[in-house]
């Protein structure tokens, strides 16, 4: 069997009724396919790379499905590409099955969207933290390591030294420093 996801754009002007009535759409659609969702996420507004038919945002939804024939997908990509709801979209053919993810629930706070999730606690998420944690460890040990090659090795030659600083003294330099300020 084989699974896909699609990462569509709808206009961002839409209400919220709107941008169900078109989720719910795309859902009978794919249904039309014989496929499967399997996930089906709102993403949010975000500021779109270039215009899209004087667009400057867009709401990104992504749908994750199973099965689905050749010449059926290739009808759903047709309907995704006549539909006028639809700025663009993506789709993408996954070599593993995506995990089954509870939706998020939304919450409007003033212009700002928050995702408040049902359950913090999802394998996924316990391992995406994990090797998060374990990169900047890497990172960090690499840059304690370059700091202490870089104190082991001899000074560099790009650091020169005036000839009568070499044979002075901390305390002797600082005397001639001072009678240079007198002598300006």
């Amino acid at each position: 069997m084989r699974y896909y996801e699609t990462l569509y754009i709808v206009n961002p002007n839409f209400e919220d009724k709107k941008v169900e009535t078109i989720i719910s759409e795309v859902g009978v659609e794919l249904q039309k396919t014989n496929s499967k969702p399997i996930n089906h996420h709102v993403w949010g507004k975000n500021r779109l790379a270039y215009p899209i038919q004087k667009q400057k945002y867009g709401t990104f939804i992504l749908i994750q499905y199973s099965g689905g024939e050749t010449g059926s997908m290739v009808e759903f990509d047709t309907w995704m590409k006549l539909n006028t709801s639809i700025l663009r979209h993506l789709t993408t053919r996954l070599e593993v099955e995506p995990p089954k993810i509870e939706a998020p629930v939304f919450e409007k706070t003033g212009d700002k969207t928050k995702e408040q999730e049902k359950d913090k606690s999802t394998p996924a998420k316990e391992d995406a933290t994990e090797s998060e944690e374990k990169l900047e460890d890497a990172s960090v040990d690499a840059g304690k390591e370059e700091t202490q090659e870089a104190t082991e090795e001899s000074p560099s030659d790009d650091v020169v030294e005036p000839e009568d600083a070499k044979d002075e003294t901390p305390e002797e330099a600082e005397e001639s420093v001072e009678t240079e300020k007198e002598s300006k």
